[in-house]
């Protein structure tokens, strides 16, 4: 339940994208779709909750109560925005969550140990760590801390490689790629042929978003922002998917009539309509 609920924010954030469907231009309701899956998860926790599992030998198993375990280094708008998000989340439907707040300054070895107190502690059942971090910590040496076992952010190596090679299906996928792909098939059963551009090539939205898509048969370009000739790119996109966390980078113009267009981004930009004076 943990894995179906890591990707729930995705939604949230899709909602308020340029999309459309493959058919016909809409938008996409992300808080729909969001709604629809933590209405099921709630479902499947709470009878999950009244089940008692005999054993044949010791006592009875009695359901866990799911708890996301997160630490959050800094103070980084956007990452307080994501990290508030999952908190929700985990309470609309029943979890538990464990938070650890980090400085700005904390060291890479203090943040390697409050990774490892939630990998031993036995009622944290999925651990993520919010990025971005800081240039001084090693992302690798953070994501191989992590026990792949309850890594629900799908970063650690093992899980990473076997979402590429695809002899064995990953214990948990990157949860915004998975987001995306929930929503892409949701619009377009069949991705078949079809031609996508990823604009953005991190290793936990860009890169596995685009693995997901090509073990789907879809033909599938990888760009960044300093790709030259981007536009000329985007306009021949029947999925067009932007991760690069720059608001507005992406200019109408750019889009082919008719794509399906996610903005994975989600940025904290001035808006003097509002009361804090941001959105």
């Amino acid at each position: 339940m943990l894995k179906q609920l890591s990707f729930i924010p995705t939604f949230l954030k899709s909602y308020r994208c340029i999309s459309a469907s493959i058919q016909a231009s809409h938008v996409i309701n992300g808080k729909a779709l969001a709604k629809e899956i933590k209405t099921r998860i709630r479902s499947e926790h709470e009878i999950c909750s009244k089940r008692i599992v005999p054993l044949s030998l010791g006592q009875p198993l009695i359901h866990k109560r799911p708890c996301l375990g997160y630490v959050l280094l800094g103070d980084n708008p956007s990452s307080q925005v994501y990290v508030r998000n999952k908190i929700r989340q985990c309470e609309e439907v029943g979890f538990d969550h464990k938070g650890i707040s980090l400085p700005s300054k904390a060291s890479e070895v203090d943040l390697l140990r409050r990774i490892r107190e939630l990998n031993h502690d036995e009622r944290v059942s999925g651990i993520l760590v919010q990025l971005p971090l800081p240039p001084y910590i090693s992302m690798q040496r953070v994501f191989e801390a992590i026990d792949p076992l309850k890594d629900v952010d799908g970063v650690h190596p093992n899980n990473l490689v076997n979402l590429i090679i695809r002899e064995k299906e990953p214990l948990y996928m990157p949860c915004t790629a998975k987001g995306c792909l929930y929503i892409i098939q949701k619009y377009c059963p069949s991705v078949i042929g079809k031609r996508v551009v990823i604009v953005g090539q991190s290793m936990i939205v860009g890169s596995p978003i685009a693995y997901l898509l090509q073990n789907l048969d879809a033909t599938v370009t990888s760009c960044n922002a300093m790709t030259q000739n981007l536009s000329s790119l985007t306009r021949q996109a029947d999925i067009l998917v932007i991760s690069v966390g720059n608001p507005l980078f992406i200019r109408g113009d750019w889009i082919k009539p008719g794509a399906l267009v996610i903005d994975v981004g989600t940025s904290v930009v001035s808006d003097e309509s509002m009361k804090s004076g941001r959105r």
